[in-house]
């Protein structure tokens, strides 16, 4: 396949992407039409206040989608293999990535030597027995799709929270799952698991490249936080909480929901399940989290574009993974990107095609 020809085909499937998201949440028709025009989708004209900054003010999500794609290059498949990415991680800084203990292919597990494990006969079972609680999750992809939380207790396996009391109901669900791992189940540090104690709960952090000066800056972050209607998993997409967290302080400000089914943005100040306060909270560490973010930007320079998945426990942060095309609807829920000089700056330095928007307002 030509280099030509992988492009095309690359920039179909980026907008059918487009279209697929489009299609899966309900928002009205004039509020659908009106997003369309200014280049976004239609749940755009719900979760952003335009009314304030003006649509100019917002990455639109033609660019996300269609241009963003393009500035980490063929180097983005360096964080779309996330057992590659985190063994190199994990042999530049021992201890911050989660522990692998196996892989699902080929319709099988297959555990990795070490750790106490036999290769040539543990199961998945077995390892979960020895480990107490397992994360299963897709080796590629990202948008939090097809985690799940492993956990045995009561002499069963919980899959998600739901007990499998059949001793092959495990194998068959796993049957199916190709390439998968199977890693450490990390436990959120005290301060988030104050807020939900029972879900996985980690953060996004954008990290980008300051051309004049050649050196990395965190642009915008929020906490996940999961809920019931997300299940034990913090998916955006599928009810969880994007909470706005200060850059300064590491304070957290209001948590956004959007509801998929109803088109209905949903503002707490409050966990909707658990009544206890978010906005105020603090993250700990925050200030040492975005030196080490920095840092591993730093030693990533052909990676000017990344997302960073991070597990703040209370041991200390953990990374998860890093997205080479990270969405940015988490963040500009809270507020717009490109009303950040420096953000404008990074898009118009590395993003193809990207001019910056002239009749900005509140800058």
């Amino acid at each position: 396949m030509t280099t030509h020809v992988r492009n095309a085909f690359n920039a179909m499937s980026r907008v059918w992407q487009l279209v697929r998201e489009e299609m899966s949440f309900h928002v009205p028709w004039p509020t659908r039409l009106k997003a369309w025009r200014h280049g976004f989708l239609g749940r755009a004209g719900v979760l952003y206040d335009w009314r304030t900054h003006g649509w100019s003010a917002y990455l639109p999500d033609t660019v996300r989608f269609l241009k963003t794609p393009l500035i980490n290059g063929p180097w983005r498949a360096f964080t779309e293999h996330k057992l590659f990415f985190s063994q190199w991680l994990e042999s530049l800084h021992p201890g911050i990535t989660p522990k692998v203990y196996g892989l699902m292919a080929h319709g099988g597990y297959h555990p990795v030597p070490g750790r106490g494990i036999n290769p040539n006969s543990d199961s998945l079972e077995a390892t979960l027995r020895r480990q107490g609680r397992l994360i299963l999750k897709p080796e590629a992809g990202g948008g939090g799709q097809g985690v799940v939380s492993l956990e045995w207790r009561d002499g069963a396996c919980h899959w998600n929270n739901e007990r499998l009391g059949d001793p092959t109901a495990l194998a068959a669900k796993v049957g199916n799952i190709e390439d998968g791992l199977v890693l450490e189940h990390l436990s959120p540090g005290s301060y988030a698991r104050a807020i939900e104690p029972s879900g996985l709960h980690t953060m996004r952090i954008l990290s980008l490249w300051e051309k004049n000066e050649n050196r990395p800056f965190i642009g915008a972050a929020v906490q996940r936080l999961a809920t019931v209607q997300s299940g034990l998993v913090d998916n955006w997409a599928k009810g969880g909480l994007s909470v706005a967290v200060n850059l300064e302080t590491g304070m957290l400000g209001a948590a956004v929901r959007f509801n998929a089914r109803t088109g209905e943005k949903q503002v707490f100040s409050h966990h909707p399940d658990t009544g206890q306060a978010i906005t105020g909270t603090l993250v700990p560490g925050w200030s040492a989290l975005q030196d080490l973010l920095r840092q591993l930007a730093r030693e990533l320079p052909w990676l000017p574009y990344l997302g960073w998945d991070v597990m703040m426990t209370d041991e200390g942060p953990r990374i998860i993974e890093a997205n080479g095309y990270t969405g940015v609807t988490l963040f500009q829920v809270h507020a717009p990107l490109l009303n950040n000089p420096r953000i404008r700056d990074f898009y118009t330095n590395f993003c193809p095609g990207f001019r910056p928007p002239s009749n900005l307002r509140g800058t």
